[in-house]
């Protein structure tokens, strides 16, 4: 663990010393205006936030098939508090990682003070979510995907929990497992 957060840090100060280096190099040769440098440090900024969900996606995933890996199928009973014990290690990995991947999420497209919960149904037809896909509710609510991940699985009208978490919003479809962060259009 300790060595993926060291290489995630390494990462993360690389990318935001490269550009703000780069950055500053363009304004000494006077090449970009103050007002320029300002949207391209954005941007880039963006981008390494965008980097770090996806590492922390990554992070996730990696550590979900350790605890479905972990789990035990019928050991002898001496071997089950240290499975219990590696269960336990990696779970509270896992919500590490998905509370920093919730807080990054947040800088992004932050909740702000909306509701803790909505709930709700997606309008019409539902087949999933790959990338950047709208959701329309039957509330009159729209909403986008901010994660990427793709999850395909058709329904109609299916139920819809938005829950606000560490300052971001993430969406439950029924009958689908996985979840993914949106940010509110209208």
């Amino acid at each position: 663990m300790d060595r993926y957060l060291y290489a995630f840090a390494f990462l993360s100060s690389v990318l935001l010393l490269t550009s703000s280096t780069s950055l500053a190099a363009e304004n000494a040769q006077g090449r970009v205006d103050p007002q320029e440098g300002r949207v391209k440090r954005l941007e880039r900024q963006t981008e390494a936030l965008i980097l770090q969900v996806a590492q922390l996606e990554a992070r996730i995933a990696e550590l979900e098939k350790r605890l479905l890996a972990s789990t035990p199928a019928k050991e002898p009973r001496e071997n089950s508090t240290t499975q219990q014990k590696k269960t336990g290690e990696v779970d509270s990995q896992l919500t590490e990682v998905e509370r920093r991947l919730a807080e990054t999420v947040a800088k992004l497209s932050p909740a702000g003070d909306g509701p803790d919960l909505i709930e709700s149904r997606i309008d019409g037809d539902f087949e999933g979510w790959s990338g950047e896909t709208i959701f329309k509710l039957d509330n009159g609510q729209i909403w986008q995907q901010v994660t990427y991940s793709y999850t395909y699985r058709y329904a109609f009208r299916p139920k819809v929990f938005i829950i606000k978490v560490h300052g971001a919003y993430k969406m439950i479809v029924e009958g689908i497992s996985q979840s993914i962060f949106v940010r509110r259009l209208k």
